[in-house]
């Protein structure tokens, strides 16, 4: 959900999934146009590869038709790197994430909070009642420059 309260900019246009598992809005506020996207993704990689996918394209489209930065956040269900964004960490598996790496170099995205907390181990889900485990799941990613 993208919420607008007060908003003094103009919504130009907007997509969603018919599903409710993103939704996509161009924005323009101070005479800058942003896409803002927010992702509920799936608990099914196959899916989430997906959806992944279909977004890339939508936002390479956007981006040429609006000229225009994007903002990209929400519940992604994927840890970026299985041995920092997961206690305990999943050492059987890639380092990275291969579905969020394919999805942030095809968009040109970066995960800014890791970019600038390198090696934090900080975690968004947690549960009690599974050994404790804990996975970074939600973020934000930005169009790097």
């Amino acid at each position: 959900m993208i919420l607008f309260n007060n908003f003094a900019g103009n919504v130009i246009d907007h997509k969603r999934d018919e599903e409710g598992h993103w939704l996509m809005v161009i924005v323009e506020c101070c005479e800058q146009k942003l896409l803002l996207i927010n992702v509920y993704a799936y608990n099914n990689r196959s899916l989430n590869r997906n959806m992944m996918t279909t977004l890339s394209k939508l936002i390479k489209q956007w981006r040429t038709a609006y000229s225009t930065d994007q903002v990209i956040g929400g519940d992604f269900n994927l840890a970026p790197n299985s041995w920092l964004d997961r206690q305990p960490p999943r050492w059987n598996q890639p380092e990275y994430d291969s579905i969020l790496c394919d999805y942030s170099m095809s968009t040109d995205l970066l995960d800014y909070w890791r970019m600038t907390n390198p090696n934090m181990k900080k975690y968004t889900w947690f549960s009690p009642t599974n050994n404790r485990l804990c996975s970074r799941l939600d973020y934000c990613l930005v169009f790097q420059k």
